[in-house]
């Protein structure tokens, strides 16, 4: 209404209360305020702004009682011409020469006729269908027809989401109602179809994801309205979200929400395994292509027993008072070429990834585990870093050799440990090919600790902790084994490794190629013994987690950069990683800088280029590490889960104040505990695990009394 229309008492009125349409009669003024009685008999104060139109006199006077009787009886006569209006035809007659209209004007075409009852129809008309027409202060504009098709797509779409909605709260409800540890797939009624309800399980699984206490997105606000609507139990967030997904069956009970969180790709693209097998084809490896046929010599690979990717062997030949050690490592350069569509996978990939459930390779398996792997008793390419050692484990010369391999056997790391302490008497009954590699083994152990030896002198930091491998079978089973301080084996194959890491670091700098390498500054002192740590065993006790918690606490972050710099951790001036190029991208980039000095061609990456990689790598790297701690996390307290009551033992690895942890001597997990003031570092305690919640990353133990 118009500021200047005036309104005097007994005036019949249309005004908005709480939004909708009223009929009501003027029965007065009170601080600038009209008082006004509605057709249900309400008594008001209203401002101007919410009379949408003055009917004209009711002759009703002030009396309540004849007030609301004249405005019901006017809302009545009003509501009955509805049944005769045409509201889009009028829009029809109108659209194409627009112009503002009054209601007067609007009633007399729409209705053929004028007057209070006629006018205030139409304007309930227009309040309820806002699609054709503009509300212009007093008057109405027809919408232009672009703007009305605009309009009734947008609330076709709405009222199909609302019907979507409400199809989804009622498959949700009866997925709810279906026992949770049913084995049974979802009932008929409760099963999603994808497609129509994509947007809505979409934000459930956007929810599901959420790593914080409270939703953020506007995602993850709808799906937590969402889950009261459906009825979810209660809960944290992330974890009803979860609960109503898998009761859908869109989540299975073990579902890898890390995969999800960090869209990571199961499979590979089908253009990227055309790509790899055409490479694989046309590729014949061989000694010659440029490579030294080193396959008379005797190389062995110690592996994981379910390592797939077998990217490195070891080789050892006696050279009088020297030995010179073989790294042989698997070279995928003939079948990943740079910027074709495998390797642009493996870039946004960055590595292999590990799940206790699932593994993510970098490259397709076609190449990965077969064309690349260094499989025994098949020739392969590799690139061989040859390196001669003193009898003390000295550096004498060192060269790196594009190569043709074939390894002779696969070893478990328990198979070499195996051959590493079983007595001499026992070796010499072993056939000859065993006898051989138990003598290689021998030897490579021999250097290693000689190795390891100068690198504690340089300042390295040996750290013998023990680790924990966790793997999900079948069915959610899970198995968790502890690997005791590495093992012979284990550590040999680490020595190996970081000499042709700091062999190939060595190679980049002196020939000033550009290169990532890897540093680490020292360990921040010991605020008792007041300096640096050199080494930490074992022991005579075995695996100690409060020094080994206590030493790593100390240790710094380490670093990447274009920069070769010392590595305290490992005691060496300039460290690189080229040992697995198979499993990271950063490891197969360096491949090509050392394969293209070698062959006397330019650097196929600057120092630019090398800067994006790294930045792009790392971050996965990062996410990687974090995702496969989190997996494991989640495999270790299902495992808990399912022994509710039992007594496991701990030892207090850190007391201080109001924070107790322990570490679990069965999974090597730590976690928090109330504290009390008998707790002391190094003490061991008996636990009871009275809950476990593997989505909800809670263990809760009760400390047994003495």
């Amino acid at each position: 209404m118009t500021r200047d229309t005036a309104i005097h008492v007994g005036d019949l009125l249309d005004l908005y209360d709480e939004g909708e349409l009223v009929s009501a009669v003027a029965v007065g003024t009170d601080k600038g305020r009209h008082r006004v009685i509605t057709q249900a008999g309400k008594e008001l104060r209203v401002t101007s702004s919410r009379i949408a139109h003055v009917a004209g006199p009711s002759h009703a006077g002030e009396a309540a009682a004849r007030a609301a009787a004249a405005a019901l009886r006017h809302c009545e006569a009003a509501v009955s011409l509805l049944s005769g209006m045409d509201l889009p035809a009028l829009w029809d007659v109108l659209a194409d020469a627009p112009r503002r209209h009054d209601l007067a004007s609007l009633a007399s075409l729409a209705l053929g006729q004028d007057g209070p009852e006629a006018r205030s129809a139409m304007l309930r008309a227009l309040h309820e269908d806002k699609v054709f027409f503009v509300r212009r202060l007093d008057s109405f504009e027809p919408r232009s027809r672009e703007q009305v098709e605009e309009t009734q797509r947008r609330i076709e779409a709405e009222r199909s989401r609302e019907e979507r909605r409400a199809a989804f709260l009622e498959c949700a409800r009866a997925a709810l109602r279906t026992p949770a540890a049913s084995p049974a797939p979802p009932p008929p009624a409760s099963r999603v179809p994808a497609d129509a309800h994509r947007d809505l399980v979409a934000d459930l699984v956007e929810l599901a994801l959420m790593e914080t206490e409270s939703p953020a997105t506007p995602g993850e606000k709808d799906a937590l309205t969402l889950l009261d609507d459906a009825g979810a139990p209660a809960g944290r967030p992330a974890e009803r979200a979860f609960g109503l997904l898998r009761a859908l069956g869109v989540f299975k009970e073990d579902e890898n929400l890390y995969i999800h969180r960090l869209g990571l790709k199961l499979a590979f693209p089908a253009e990227v395994e055309a790509a790899a097998r055409r490479a694989v084809e046309q590729a014949a490896p061989g000694p010659d292509h440029g490579r030294r046929d080193l396959r008379s010599l005797l190389v062995l690979t110690v592996d994981d027993e379910v390592t797939r990717e077998i990217d490195d062997g070891l080789s050892v030949e006696p050279l009088g008072a020297a030995t010179r050690v073989g790294v042989h490592i698997a070279d995928p350069g003939m079948y990943v070429k740079c910027g074709d569509p495998v390797d642009r996978e493996a870039l946004q990939r960055a590595a292999t990834w590990y799940f206790p459930d699932v593994r993510i390779p970098m490259l397709p398996p076609l190449v990965s585990e077969r064309a690349a792997s260094l499989v025994a008793g098949e020739d392969r390419p590799a690139l061989s870093f040859m390196v001669t050692l003193s009898g003390l484990g000295e550096v004498i010369s060192s060269e790196i050799i594009p190569s043709t391999i074939r390894a002779r056997a696969r070893l478990t790391y328990e198979d070499a440990d195996r051959l590493l302490e079983m007595p001499e008497g026992e070796v010499e009954a072993l056939s000859m090919p065993e006898r051989e590699q138990a003598d290689l083994l021998r030897r490579l152990a021999g250097l290693a600790g000689l190795l390891e030896q100068q690198r504690v002198a340089a300042g390295a930091v040996i750290i013998r902790a023990a680790e924990v491998s966790v793997r999900a079978g079948p069915g959610g089973a899970v198995e968790i084994r502890l690997v005791e301080d590495r093992g012979t084996a284990r550590r040999l194959v680490a020595e190996s490794m970081i000499l042709a890491n700091a062999q190939a670091a060595a190679f980049l700098v002196q020939r000033a190629i550009p290169a990532i390498f890897r540093r680490q500054a020292p360990p921040l002192d010991d605020p008792i013994a007041g300096a640096a740590p050199s080494a930490a065993a074992s022991g005579a006790q075995g695996y100690d987690p409060v020094a080994v918690r206590a030493l790593r606490r100390r240790m710094r972050r380490g670093e990447s950069g274009l920069s070769p710099g010392p590595h305290a951790g490992l005691g060496l001036q300039a460290y690189t990683q080229a040992t697995s190029p198979i499993r990271r991208y950063q490891d197969l980039v360096l491949h090509r800088q050392i394969r293209a000095a070698l062959a006397g061609a330019p650097p196929p990456y600057d120092a630019e280029a090398l800067a994006r990689i790294a930045a792009t790598t790392e971050e996965a790297e990062k996410g990687a590490r974090d995702a496969e701690r989190g997996a494991t996390e989640y495999w270790i307290l299902k495992h808990y889960a399912g022994r509710i009551g039992e007594t496991i033992d701990g030892t207090i690895v850190w007391a201080e104040g109001r924070r107790t942890e322990v570490e679990l001597a069965d999974t090597l997990y730590t976690v928090p505990l109330a504290a009390r003031p008998t707790h002391r570092t190094g003490a061991r305690l008996k636990l009871v695990i009275e809950a476990s919640h593997p989505r909800g990353r809670r263990l809760m133990l009760r400390e047994m009394s003495a």
